[in-house]
């Protein structure tokens, strides 16, 4: 059985998979990155990427799927204090440049 649990505002959607021959359950999560990449990267080419007071500048769109395979893949958290290699090593990896919109550091 599998049946939609719920759609978040950012698209990402959550199903429930339910299996009678084992007695187990999944959760997926599924969510259209392309648009939501495509999205950020033209708010940024509109501003250059910085903010109206030039302090902060966006470098990056991370959706949430994107953000559940680095902590599957990589066994933690990179956007967590404290994790700031892990974070540039996973932001250089070439599973997820395309979440970049300028250089990372």
């Amino acid at each position: 059985m599998r049946r939609l649990l719920e759609i978040h505002p950012d698209g990402m959607e959550e199903w429930f998979h339910w299996s009678e021959a084992d007695r187990a359950f999944a959760i997926e999560y599924r969510q259209p990155i392309g648009d939501a990449i495509t999205r950020a990267r033209e708010e940024s080419a509109d501003t250059g990427g910085w903010s109206k007071s030039r302090e902060l500048r966006h470098v990056m769109t991370v959706p949430v799927v994107a953000h559940f395979e680095m902590i599957k893949k990589y066994g933690a958290d990179p956007f967590k204090r404290g994790n700031e290699d892990l974070r540039r090593r996973a932001l250089r990896d070439p599973d997820f440049r395309y979440l970049t919109i300028g250089r990372v550091i």
